[in-house]
């Protein structure tokens, strides 16, 4: 499958992100979302993994609890439970990925229960050591903050991404979402701006944009 129908605008997104995050020996995981719902943090993120996975072993991990991912995708949903991570190093994670050749990355859902789970970070910190020595880029669907964010992705998110529609996100929301962000300890490495029609607004570029 070609991706011609992918927007110049991501390809450009793609390109200014392996230039930030330079993957390693290690992977990196990339937190995505956006402040209200409907800004387009999926179908953003689908296009991120497929730019991404012509060079780089990508995972999409969808912890949204918002549509499924794979619903969107067609693939077939094979959620991660709670149960199934009490010994995370003995977890076979193919199991739970779905992998598609033509779709240029590998797929990843965590069951909504997990992430309000009180052992979530313990869980991912140990599923984040058993992926990133298989994938080179990890990109994980976090939804909007107007749904649970569970503060322990400050430690398994190693660069934060934020998708604004501004038709739907008003200024005032994203400055109070930044500092959100900022007491949990998720600074914005970079904001991808979906439907944009206007110029970037300054405390949003600051010198990274």
């Amino acid at each position: 499958m070609r991706y011609s129908s992918i927007p110049l605008s991501l390809r450009r997104a793609c390109r200014d992100i392996l230039a930030t995050v330079q993957p390693g020996p290690s992977g990196v995981v990339l937190g995505i979302m956006s402040t209200l719902p409907r800004e387009g943090v999926s179908t953003i993120t689908i296009g991120l993994s497929k730019v991404l996975g012509d060079t780089q072993q990508v995972l999409l991990v969808d912890a949204s609890a918002g549509l499924p991912i794979a619903e969107l995708i067609n693939a077939e949903p094979r959620p991660l439970v709670i149960s199934e991570l009490l010994h995370p190093h003995y977890v076979n994670v193919r199991d739970w990925i779905t992998s598609d050749p033509e779709r240029n990355f590998d797929l990843l859902t965590l069951h909504p229960d997990q992430l309000s789970a009180p052992s979530w970070e313990g869980n991912w910190a140990a599923l984040k050591e058993l992926l990133t020595q298989k994938y080179d880029l990890i990109l994980v669907d976090l939804g909007s903050l107007q749904k649970q964010l569970s503060p322990s992705w400050s430690g398994g998110v190693d660069y934060m991404y934020m998708v604004v529609d501004m038709s739907l996100t008003t200024v005032d929301a994203l400055v109070r979402s930044r500092k959100e962000l900022d007491v949990l300890r998720l600074p914005i490495s970079g904001v991808i701006l979906n439907r944009r029609t206007f110029s970037t607004p300054a405390f949003l570029a600051g010198d990274r944009l």
